[in-house]
């Protein structure tokens, strides 16, 4: 007999089967492309790669908001509130609570190392520390120009024996923050920088301060080898997105080569809108958001105030 109804194609089926075959083929592409891709990514493989805590998450302002002491100029932001949670988890690791000489260095240029170093010294004299911020990049320096002060001497001439430490200090905002800038960029650092020469250093310095931060060169270079061979620890500083997992990977190498210890990673200029997904403020609000509620609500009192004397004065 002739059936009475069609026996195929099966519609429902088709769809199925397509709608199971996208999904197969668009997850399969975006690991690919996750794969393919040599930026870290994910907090989790990065602190795998590391083999080391993430201890801070910051968020990416823009150029001239990164490039600039916003901790000092914003200490109600959340960027301070970022800044004194990377702060206490440095200090949670300080059990003995004795001077800390720690290394800011991150694998390539670009990661915001010096930003970080500088935020971090200001949190931590913000929160009581007698702090000492070492401008350790003897090839790019650029600390003197975060606290706009000159670098006409400074770390190379110690170092060359030419000046002290107490004379090379330099008291910032008269609290407890003090600075050696670079000085004598002419200097050759392969000349200048030995082992020797940073633990005698580090030796003076202790005395005078509860922490010692050092921002030193990248990783592409053997400067910041040297400094991590005489620290306490090693804070490296990583990109999202930008610093690629071979040199991290290198960089890890090298420090352990040194016979330096990384005992945190901060995550640094990570665009706002991904900043829930690296871990950090997962209820996230843009910076200055809890002052431009107030203003908008005292702007709303007073519209209030000034209607209701308007409405008396009808009266």
């Amino acid at each position: 007999s002739l059936p009475v109804r069609p026996t195929g194609p099966n519609r429902y089926l088709i769809i199925a089967l397509c709608g199971m075959a996208g999904l197969v083929l668009g997850g399969g592409c975006a690991y690919l492309l996750e794969y393919l891709d040599e930026a870290i990514q994910n907090p989790d493989e990065l602190a795998r790669l590391i083999d080391a805590p993430i201890v801070g998450y910051i968020s990416d302002l823009g150029r001239k908001a990164n490039a600039s002491l916003y901790v000092a100029r914003h200490p109600r932001s959340l960027m301070a509130e970022a800044f004194r949670t990377l702060r206490a988890n440095i200090e949670l690791q300080n059990l003995d609570n004795g001077p800390l000489a720690l290394l800011i260095t991150s694998p390539d240029t670009g990661d915001g190392k010096t930003s970080v170093a500088a935020n971090l010294a200001v949190s931590f004299s913000q929160g009581g520390k007698k702090v000492i911020l070492v401008d350790g990049d003897l090839r790019k320096p650029s600390l003197h120009e975060f606290f706009e002060i000159s670098d006409r001497r400074g770390l190379t001439d110690i170092l060359q024996g030419k000046l002290s430490v107490e004379k090379a200090l330099r008291q910032w905002d008269g609290g407890g923050l003090r600075l050696i800038t670079v000085g004598d960029e002419a200097v050759l650092p392969d000349l200048l920088l030995t082992a020797e020469k940073v633990e005698n250093l580090l030796g003076e310095l202790k005395p005078l301060a509860d922490i010692i931060l050092i921002d030193s060169s990248p990783f592409l270079v053997s400067d910041a080898m040297i400094f991590a061979a005489k620290v306490d620890g090693v804070i490296t500083v990583i990109r999202p997105g930008y610093t690629s997992r071979e040199m991290a990977r290198v960089m890890k190498e090298r420090i352990a080569m040194a016979g330096g210890k990384i005992i945190g990673v901060v995550l640094n200029r990570i665009p706002l809108k991904r900043i829930g997904y690296y871990g950090g403020y997962r209820y996230y609000l843009p910076y200055g958001y809890y002052e431009k509620k107030k203003k908008r609500e005292e702007d709303e009192d007073k519209k209030v105030t000034k209607k209701n004397e308007l409405n008396l004065l009808r009266k």
